[in-house]
Order: C-alpha cells, then structure tokens, then sequence
C-alpha cells in the first residue's frame, strides 16, 4: 500500500505531488469513513491564504460531497481554529489545507478526528487503503452532500481566545502574520488582552505567505520593534499560525524554549501542569532542561514534531510541551499547536506577572545551538549512508558530557537538518560544519548515481 501521509498529513508541490485528482481521492476516502459515523455527515474545511487553497479545498470538498457528507467552510483560518472547531461541534472530522511554513508552490492536508486531535498512523493507514480504493456506491440526487459557510465556528473560536483572561496588558503588540492565516484573526484575539496591537505582513497574500515573514524570518520583526521602542513587543505566527515565536522590547528573539520555560512555572501556579511536566523534542536547548530540573519540573524527551510530542504527552499525563520553532501545546486550552493562543497567553503572563517580557526571557542562559540544513537529491539514502552515522558519532564525542549533535531527514522538505548544541560555540561550529560538509559531499555521490 502506498504512504501518502508524512509526519504533519500529505504535504507536497500543489498540482503536481498534491494534485486535485489525490485531494479528491482523499475526500472520497474520509467520506467513506464519515458516512458510517451517523447521524451527522459533516466535515469542517479550513485553509491558510495559499494560491492552491482553494483548489486543493474544491477538491477535497467535492470528493466528501460524493459521498454524501456535508462541507462546512471555514475559510482561511488557522490550523488550530479547525481542531478547536471540529471538536465543539457536531463534525465528524476536520480538514485543514496548508503547508504551514512550507514554501508557497507547497501544499498540504492535515485532517482532525471529531475530538480534535491528529490522526493516529492506525487512522492514517485505514484512510490511506481508501485513497487507493474504489467507491462505487455514492448518492444522487438528494442524497449528495452540501456545501455551507461556517462563520459562526470561526467567531466562536476568535471569541473563546480574546475572552481567555481579564487580566489586562497596557502595552504594545507587533503582530507579524506573515501574509497567512493569522492575518484576518490575530488583531481581535490579542487586543482581548488590553494590548494596542499593529499587524505586520497583516493581510491574506497567497503569494507572499511566509516570505521574509513570520516565525522563519524574524529580521522584519525585530527591526520593526526597536523602530517603534516604547516598550513594544513583537509576536510572530508562521503560515498556518500553529506556531508562534516573540520578540523581546529589546528586539531580542524569544524562541519556543523561552516560552516553555516561561510558561512552566506560570502553568504550575495556575494548577495546569498536569504531571509536573513538559515533553520537549530532542531539539531542546541543553540549558532549558537544566533551568526546569532545577525547578523540580519533570521532562519526557521525544523525537521532533507535534504528533510525538502529544504521544508523549499522553503517557506522562502531561499537558504542556514545545518546540524551539514555537509549535507549542497546552492541552487545557486546545488540541493541537496553535500560535494565536501562544501569544495570547503571553500576554496573559506579562500582565499578571508585571515584568518586562526581556525579564521572563532570562528564565534561562542558553547553550550555544546552532542549526543548519542542507537540501538533498534523496534524503534517506544520504541519512542512512554508514558514514554520516560514524561521523556523527566520532563528532558527538568531541562536544563533552552536555553537548549533542541531532542529524535527521526534515519531515516535510527534500533537507538534511544538522542541530549541534554545547558549551563552547567554537567547537559546535566546528563540528557543524564537519558534518555539512560530509552531507553535502554524500549528496554529490548520489547525485553522481542519478539519485
């Protein structure tokens, strides 16, 4: 059987390796799946301001149609606004249509169970013998499903957030959207804090979605809050707002550790940290994991993305968790990642707590981390050549007791991802390096091959 889905659902080129004719594909497979969940045969669709949105929408739509199950549009919305709404309503699943930070020519599904979490890999397996499958037996005539806005969910979840807190926050929020789905939503639900909120990179551009913007580019951001001084802070969303990165009233850049540690003892006191702990991925800063042990906070380690994070949440009864690029999850407050929250929250912090965000930000002293990626012809084979492995190992050794060196096949990208982190950035530069070089010279080798 053919794998279709990757580690955040079925991502790839729209039109090409995501074609209309596979969204159709999987429409009819979830359907068919929908259909034996009576009574209610609805299915949410949201999508970020990608080009290929409403094509990839159309498609999907008109393949649940088919098979008899209602469509309810959400239009451009964050990927957590279809968990958040699949899961306080009557639908059977949701839908959301992005690549997240991708580049623009990507696309993606992603699809949410009716209790608003992910698909299992048992889920995504069934819905993937679907996909290949046939569907002969479909409705006509009244029997067809239809297709209806759903504005009032998309309020609903606007609402629920800009109501989070009373706590009142007086300063002044860059919001940087990055031409994506936080755009239309972001001014609402963080002037529910109190805060007098600027929106950067602010409208729906499908074009421009995560270029020079955002949680992957933060150069704009941070020249934009010390242009502005006076105290402001900046908040940063990628394309599909399911991440969320800051921006100190120093022009310093707070990443999704700062966050977590920020966050952690905040959850404590306000009785949320269930289990006394976070899980954080293995790209977690080394001085983070110092900062909450001593803290007496418990930490499960997992490997990178969302949906090993929340696995590993759930066996520690935990519900708290991130990521450095500021995918963050809260379980008291939502299913899946969700930037919007993130920065709501934050601005929930910085009223109750009355320090200046670049105060929290201090919550700990970083290891020198240095990331680097390099594209490949063929990511598997150049990750599972034996010399890379020896290499990273032979390299491991030279960064001490506290150093680590993570080299893995991006999830989502023809890339080879390096992470090196210790005590001395000369030497993790040094050991960077080494190791990109021998990636870039086994890339050559392939390449030679006609890989």
């Amino acid at each position: 059987m053919r794998r279709y889905f990757g580690t955040d659902g079925v991502r790839a080129v729209a039109n090409a390796g995501l074609s209309a004719e596979l969204a159709f594909a999987i429409g009819l497979a979830l359907g068919d799946q929908v259909i034996a969940q009576p009574p209610h045969r609805r299915v949410l669709i949201g999508r970020d301001s990608r080009l290929s949105g409403d094509l990839l929408e159309a498609a999907v739509g008109a393949g649940l149609m088919a098979m008899g199950v209602d469509v309810w549009a959400l239009g451009v919305v964050p990927t957590p606004a279809v968990a958040w709404a699949t899961r306080h309503s009557d639908a059977c699943a949701g839908v959301m249509i992005s690549a997240s930070h991708n580049p623009i020519e990507d696309n993606g599904i992603k699809i949410f169970g009716a209790d608003g979490f992910k698909l299992t890999d048992q889920q995504e397996e069934s819905l993937e013998a679907g996909i290949d499958g046939s569907h002969p037996h479909r409705p006509v005539g009244v029997g067809v499903g239809q297709r209806r806005e759903a504005t009032r969910l998309r309020q609903s979840y606007v609402h629920q957030l800009s109501a989070l807190s009373t706590a009142r926050w007086s300063g002044s929020v860059i919001a940087d959207c990055a031409w994506g789905a936080a755009a239309p939503l972001a001014r609402q639900v963080l002037a529910g804090s109190g805060a007098h909120v600027r929106l950067l990179h602010g409208v729906p551009d499908g074009q421009r979605i995560n270029v020079k913007s955002g949680s992957t580019d933060l150069e704009s951001l941070q020249q934009a809050v010390r242009r502005r001084g006076h105290g402001t802070i900046g908040v940063a969303f990628d394309g599909d707002a399911d991440r969320a990165l800051a921006v100190d009233e120093m022009g310093e850049v707070v990443t999704g550790d700062h966050l977590i540690g920020m966050f952690a003892p905040w959850f404590r006191a306000k009785g949320w940290l269930e289990g006394g702990g976070v899980a954080l991925t293995v790209l977690a800063n080394g001085g983070l994991r110092r900062a909450l042990a001593g803290q007496g906070v418990q930490v499960v380690e997992t490997q990178v993305g969302d949906r090993y994070l929340l696995e590993g949440m759930r066996q520690a009864n935990f519900a708290l968790a991130g990521e450095p690029s500021g995918h963050l999850l809260a379980l008291t407050f939502n299913t899946t990642g969700d930037g919007l929250l993130t920065a709501r929250l934050l601005l929930w912090l910085l009223a109750e707590s009355g320090q200046t965000l670049s105060a929290l930000r201090a919550s700990f002293t970083p290891f020198p981390h240095l990331e680097s990626a390099l594209p490949v012809a063929d990511k598997q084979r150049v990750f599972a050549d034996p010399r890379l492995t020896e290499a990273v190992a032979v390299q491991r050794a030279q960064l001490g007791q506290l150093g680590r060196v993570t080299v893995r096949p991006s999830g989502t990208e023809p890339l080879i991802r390096v992470m090196v982190e210790g005590q001395d950035v000369a030497i993790c530069t040094r050991v960077r390096d080494t190791l990109l070089a021998l990636i870039a010279g086994l890339n050559q080798e392939v390449v030679g091959q006609g890989g």
